[in-house]
């Protein structure tokens, strides 16, 4: 049995590993390239933790998660020769504001999460190039906010 078909069986999420995603899925904004053995969209956090235990033990092939939403990093952060998981496609909701507060899926656009914090006048003050084109999670992650 090949990685997809072996992902397949423990995921309610989608596994990609055909060559033209591949290749999307080995590219950022930045100049590097490396090429994923498959890409994964979990479905919930349960296909997440199915992941991380699938990884566990499968020690011996060396595989790895790696996370990606938007692609808009200039670093070759989001890339990986193993497992590619793009929380963008089923991780993309606004799950609860408080008073000063918001909780947020890791897939969800800055350009939509600003949208919804400026109509409670709330702003994450920060400005960066990419904000139409980067989710959340990311932007954070990299420090651009």
């Amino acid at each position: 049995m090949n990685l997809k078909e072996e992902l397949k069986t423990i995921l309610k999420g989608e596994v990609e590993d055909a060559e033209e995603v591949l290749q999307t899925y080995s590219r950022d904004a930045s100049l590097f390239e490396l090429k994923p053995r498959a890409v994964v969209f979990p479905k919930d956090a349960e296909d997440v933790k199915a992941l991380v235990r699938f990884v566990k033990e499968h020690k011996e092939e060396n595989l790895s998660l790696t996370c990606r939403s938007g692609g808009s990093d200039m670093t070759g952060g989001p890339l990986t020769q193993s497992i590619a998981v793009d929380m963008q496609r089923h991780f993309n909701s606004i799950l609860e504001f408080g008073e000063k507060t918001v909780r947020v899926q890791p897939g969800v656009w800055y350009r939509d999460f600003e949208k919804e914090t400026v109509k409670r006048n709330l702003l994450l003050t920060c400005y960066h190039a990419s904000k139409d084109l980067c989710t959340l999670v990311c932007m954070l992650a990299n420090y651009a906010g």
